[in-house]
C-alpha cells in the first residue's frame, strides 16, 4: 500500500523527465498499464478498495449485518467511481469491472 502511493505521487512529478518516467514506469507497471494516462491514480484506489473490503469484517466482527453493509457501500464507492472516470483502457473492461461489483 505505501510502495504504490509513493509510486503514484512520484509519478505525476516525473512527467518532465523521460529516461527516469520510463523506469518508473517499467518498475511499477503493475500501477499504470492499465488504466488510461490521465486517470494514472486509479491503481492506488483499487488498491485501497481491497484493503477496506478486507477491513470490514475485521472491523465488524460480530454484526454481519454490518459487515454486509459496510462491503457492499464500499464496493458501490467505487463502482460509482470507476464508471465516473472510465480509467479502464478499454471500454469492454470498464463495463464489465462495474457489472461484476454490482453483481457482487
Amino acid at each position: 500500500l505505501s510502495i504504490g502511493t509513493y509510486a503514484t505521487v512520484k509519478y505525476s512529478k516525473l512527467m518532465g523527465d523521460a529516461l527516469r518516467s520510463y523506469q518508473h514506469l517499467r518498475r511499477f507497471k503493475f500501477l499504470f498499464y492499465r488504466y488510461t494516462p490521465p486517470r494514472y491514480w486509479f491503481g492506488i484506489c483499487v488498491i485501497f478498495r481491497g484493503l477496506f473490503v478486507c477491513l470490514a469484517p475485521v472491523a465488524f466482527r460480530d454484526y454481519a449485518a454490518l459487515q454486509v453493509l459496510a462491503v457492499s457501500s464500499i464496493l458501490l464507492m467505487f463502482a460509482a467511481v470507476q464508471l465516473y472516470t472510465r480509467a479502464w483502457r478499454g471500454a469492454f473492461a470498464n463495463m464489465l469491472d462495474a457489472s461484476i461489483v454490482m453483481l457482487l
